[in-house]
């Protein structure tokens, strides 16, 4: 059947020889390969896949590989045969042949055809099964036949056992024409076919045609990314935790859908996109990335915010699966929605700085609650109160991401124009004066010093005797000063420790012994010489200075605010733990569950239902049993940064891959070089004093904050240029690595490497020192 022609091209060409009309094509048996583009009859090509394994009866392939339309010119064609090429070796492709169990790599040959721009087009599938009637599935738009392919909108019309149905869509002359040849091309085949046509001057094209696979109809491609949202939620997340991110996340988007005055019909089409913009996956969280380009398409620029949101969220998506989302806007939505951000912006600080205030209100009402003398429905209200005063204020957060998003976007966009390098910008976006997480680290260097002008209490301290330590600087007198600044700091930072964001984690008021070791670290912390590198003068006209300038300056404003608004965060998903551990604390003594710990393992909406008499489920005991179990064998798995799934998502999870255990290097975040000893941390602990200068981890979250001020350098398996981590190391002067695969198995405690926080680059020197 045409196999030395690949799957597609096989299947045309037999099309072809039975006067079927197929529009001209010729295929490349290799990319360099000479053809006359004089044979082909329309304005423009169209370059199409034609692997050997491709539409098959088992593997179908539908959606994995890439069609490129392009001008009937050899500089254009040769243009689309390199991206066509390009995509075969996308992890799209590798996934979907992982998927399918298939092991062989498709020999790709290439399709070179005229390109019909046709009336009305779609898909048609000759015999298939709809709720128990046999008949022909006929999808279809005005247009091109990549429309419905794409998964834009389109017409659906089932007929019963080929019986023609009136339809004011597609006239009936056209539906006539299109049962008698598609039961032509299945008669050919032999089996059911899964056919591309349009229609143009009335003329019917058959544009591919190939077996109906299993998947054809049901399977859905999604992406799923974590690589940045490990730095928020690290590792598994038990179901409460879980449960409220996806509901903290709804509520935010859809209030900025709402600030920017989107139609209320446009949000209420786009609830489940706002639903799901996240996915779990073995406790895991990652973003939904499509849904994340659904939802930037709402807006104008699609094609900018997409690429800042990238950017924004370290990304590593394929460019070829959002192409579907590209919507041209009208000039009136243009209109409106820039009046209406042109409108807001003059007074995003004023409204921050009334969010602020409001916020700071709500925490001090919320120390005065004795929550310990609350009824679970009291609880409940509270929650209910916080989710309804404070996360629908929340949007504004979101505003300010946008405005670094986009700030951060124009200066790289200006900055790859006239070729500065990255590693300049980075050190043009350091020293931003004034980051929360920065002023925690000074913070803790000046309680410090207080603390060791007390040696009772660095002997209890140093003694383990961390409870016995703070009952002697709360009571004694001889204290005030050091009482008054723990008491200042617990205040501010109360809410912020290692997974601050998930729920099951210990208040950092449980935690005596976190901050006392930490004090005694700090004492005349000693760092070690770190190079920085001499930054090239940059010269530039006057305005595009300005402009340049302007940029930085923006981008420096809202990584501060940024940083700032996270420690907001923390606080306010501290006030929901504690509400929660009451709730947990009274299920114990109801006998509702074993331990007070196990409300973690419920989600909220369950919590509520069970408080309210609403819930289906009696016995939360079970419950939690089950997901004790679960999660679990959830320790065991491993998943990748990025993986695609086609159909339902759980079906199709990949395995993990191994990386190149030789690349040592990664991405620069924060400039300076700097050698020492390494210290491995798999997880968040406060190492022993000395013995290490370089701190090694998979990601960090905010909570980490307090060993930057421990250490001399930084390597990250994950992260981005906006990351926490990045922002907070330039501040303190640190080199920083991020994106180093596999660094927790590539390095080892006590190694000596030099690291280079510009270039990305990693050097190990073999001996190890002597601890």
């Amino acid at each position: 059947m045409g196999n030395n022609l690949g799957g597609k091209a096989g299947k045309l060409a037999i099309l072809r020889k039975n006067k079927f009309n197929v529009p001209r094509f010729i295929v490349l048996e290799s990319p360099n390969q000479s053809i006359s583009l004089s044979i082909f009859k329309t304005d423009k090509i169209i370059v199409r896949s034609s692997a050997d394994l491709e539409d098959s009866e088992n593997a179908s392939f539908a959606g994995i590989f890439h069609s490129e339309i392009a001008e009937k010119s050899h500089r254009d064609l040769n243009r689309a045969i390199k991206k066509v090429i390009s995509f075969s070796k996308s992890e799209k492709v590798k996934s979907y042949l992982k998927e399918k169990n298939i092991t062989k790599t498709p020999r790709l040959k290439l399709i070179v055809q005229e390109y019909i721009e046709g009336d009305i087009s779609g898909v048609l599938f000759t015999t298939i099964k709809k709720s128990n009637r046999l008949g022909t599935l006929i999808n279809f738009s005005r247009g091109t036949a990549e429309k419905v392919v794409q998964g834009e909108k389109s017409e659906e019309l089932f007929l019963e056992n080929g019986r023609i149905l009136r339809s004011q869509k597609i006239a009936e002359r056209y539906l006539k024409e299109l049962i008698i040849q598609s039961k032509k091309i299945e008669k050919i085949f032999g089996s059911p076919q899964d056919i591309e046509w349009t229609f143009k001057n009335s003329k019917l094209y058959i544009l591919q045609s190939r077996p109906i696979t299993q998947k054809n109809l049901t399977e859905e491609i999604k992406i799923w990314d974590n690589s940045n949202i490990v730095e928020s939620y690290n590792g598994v997340v038990l179901p409460l935790t879980s449960s409220f991110a996806k509901r903290v996340y709804k509520i935010a988007y859809t209030n900025l859908l709402k600030t920017v005055r989107l139609p209320k019909k446009q949000i209420e089409l786009n609830e489940e996109v706002l639903d799901n913009l996240l996915g779990f996956f073995y406790g895991r969280f990652y973003y939904n990335i499509l849904n994340w380009y659904r939802m930037a398409n709402l807006f104008p620029g699609y094609d900018s915010s997409r690429k800042n949101l990238n950017a924004m969220i370290s990304a590593k998506n394929q460019e070829d699966l959002e192409e579907e989302f590209k919507q041209e806007k009208s000039l009136l939505f243009k209109i409106k929605y820039y009046g209406i951000i042109l409108a807001l912006y003059p007074f995003f600080n004023y409204r921050i700085k009334n969010f602020k205030t409001y916020v700071k209100k709500q925490f001090k009402e919320f120390t005065k609650l004795n929550l310990k003398k609350k009824t679970n429905r009291e609880l409940i209200n509270i929650y209910n109160s916080l989710e309804r005063n404070l996360l629908k204020k929340w949007s504004i957060t979101l505003e300010n991401d946008f405005l670094l998003m986009t700030a951060y976007g124009k200066l790289r966009d200006f900055s790859e124009k006239k070729e500065i390098p990255e590693n300049e910008i980075i050190s043009f976006i350091s020293n931003i004066k004034n980051v929360e997480s920065a002023n925690q680290v000074n913070s803790l260097k000046s309680l410090s010093n207080l603390f060791w002008e007390n040696q009772k209490l660095v002997k209890l301290a140093q003694g383990k005797k961390y409870s016995e330590c703070l009952h002697e600087i709360n009571r004694n007198i001889n204290y005030l000063n050091l009482k008054s600044g723990l008491n200042s700091y617990f205040l501010k930072y109360g809410g912020r420790f290692a997974n601050e964001l998930k729920l099951e984690e210990d208040d950092f008021d449980e935690k005596p012994r976190y901050l006392l070791e930490l004090l005694l670290l700090y004492k005349n912390q000693e760092k070690i010489k770190i190079e920085r590198e001499k930054l090239s003068k940059i010269s530039l006209p006057f305005f595009k200075k300005m402009y340049f300038e302007l940029m930085i300056k923006k981008v420096k404003e809202y990584a501060r605010l940024r940083e700032e608004l996270r420690l907001f965060r923390s606080r306010a998903f501290g006030m929901v733990r504690k509400i929660f551990n009451e709730i947990g604390k009274n299920f114990q003594l109801q006998g509702v569950i074993e331990d007070q710990k196990d409300i973690f393992y419920l989600e909220i909406q369950e919590i509520k239902n069970y408080i309210q008499g609403t819930t289906t489920i009696q016995n939360l005991k079970k419950v939690v049993s089950l997901r004790k179990e679960e999660y679990l064998f959830y320790d065991s798995k491993e998943l990748p940064e990025l993986f695609t799934t086609f159909g339902n998502p759980y079906l199709s999870l990949p395995l993990r891959k191994k990386e190149n255990k030789n690349r040592l290097s990664g991405k620069g975040c924060s400039p300076g070089i700097v050698k020492g000893k390494i210290k491995i941390l798999k997880k968040f602990s406060i190492p022993k004093r000395g013995g290490y200068e370089i701190i090694v981890a998979k990601n960090t979250d905010p909570g980490w904050t307090p060993l930057f001020g421990l250490c001399s350098g930084i390597i990250i398996e994950q992260g981005g240029i906006l990351s926490h981590a990045a922002i907070v190391s330039r501040e303190l002067g640190l080199p920083c690595v991020i994106a180093v695969k596999e660094a927790l198995s590539k390095f080892k405690d006590g190694e000596i490497v030099t690291i280079n926080g510009s270039t990305g680059e990693i050097k190990k020197h073999g001996k190890k020192k002597n601890n």
